[in-house]
């Protein structure tokens, strides 16, 4: 309760005062007596605090009723589509299919993991949801003992229910990546068995499948990228129309598929290009590439960045 009294001074002065109470649940008949003598007395002014709802994140301040985001204490001056996007409530869950990218810089914590499942919970059936991260933990944990490992990840993930799964053995270099698929993928099938908890019908239970599981290189950072889609039963001649197991990359195991980049030269591209997607090694003319290289740029080449280089005389 906050409330506001005046006291009449010796001087003749008003002086005013502000009190400021807390109670708890236990003190019921303390407040309500409280309450009761403010209202004997008239002269005392009632103030109450208006609750405006904010999302606040690491320096990130997102004011719901003002529409205002404050970053790092600065303002940012977004427009409506912008804010539509930052403030998630605003997306129209319910209403159409939706393709989520959530991409952060840093490792595996629970801020990601809160996302997807918020995501899982809402999405409708033909989403497809993808989160991309970094797999690096940082030298501290390099340098860590196993058991010491285990508890820097637990830290991280923050979520009593995942955490009872993992042993040391699962912080193993060989292993790290797969407990990490398994961290997500636990989280994404517990949502899909809570939204089916409440849906009679079976053809509009949900079914959720991995996609892709990628590792690969953003510049010097090694990123890991998974993906759902999540579908009705009944939307399952939909699903395996779409063909995604066709494709080289579709992954639903929990070791990722990695995508290593050759080097070329805009030349040696373009001899490549000429023989795909047949090329049969050794490449006749160009006997100076290696088997696995031409295997390799087999397998993503209908994905690999076109450029072109140009010279301009001054």
């Amino acid at each position: 309760m906050l409330s506001k009294t005046k006291k009449l001074t010796k001087g003749g002065d008003n002086i005013g005062r502000i009190v400021i109470m807390e109670f708890k649940a236990q003190d019921s008949t303390a407040f309500d007596d409280m309450l009761a003598f403010v209202k004997q007395h008239p002269d005392f002014e009632k103030l109450e605090i208006s609750y405006e709802p904010t999302l606040s994140l690491s320096g990130l301040e997102i004011n719901l009723s003002r529409r205002r985001v404050i970053n790092n204490g600065q303002e940012i001056e977004l427009t409506v589509k912008e804010y539509d996007i930052l403030n998630s409530s605003n997306i129209p869950w319910k209403q159409e299919k939706n393709i989520i990218w959530l991409d952060y810089d840093g490792g595996i914590n629970s801020n990601q993991i809160q996302d997807v499942e918020s995501c899982i919970s809402k999405v409708e059936s033909g989403s497809v949801i993808f989160v991309s991260f970094n797999s690096d933990l940082g030298d501290k944990f390099k340098k860590a003992l196993p058991k010491e490992k285990l508890d820097m990840y637990c830290s991280r993930i923050d979520n009593e229910i995942l955490v009872k799964l993992l042993s040391p053995k699962d912080m193993a270099k060989e292993k790290i990546y797969q407990t990490t698929n398994k961290m997500f993928d636990m989280i994404v099938k517990n949502k899909i068995l809570e939204r089916n908890s409440t849906i009679r019908s079976d053809d509009e239970k949900l079914i959720s499948q991995q996609l892709v599981y990628f590792k690969y290189n953003d510049s010097k950072a090694t990123m890991l990228t998974l993906g759902w889609i999540v579908y009705k039963k009944g939307d399952i001649d939909k699903f395996t129309k779409c063909g995604f197991e066709d494709f080289e990359f579709y992954n639903s195991s929990n070791i990722p598929y990695d995508i290593s980049v050759p080097n070329f030269t805009y030349k040696e591209l373009a001899i490549l290009n000429q023989n795909m997607p047949n090329a049969v090694y050794p490449i006749e003319g160009a006997d100076f590439f290696e088997e696995e290289e031409v295997n390799a740029y087999r397998k993503i080449y209908k994905y690999y960045p076109t450029t072109f280089e140009t010279s301009i005389a001054l």
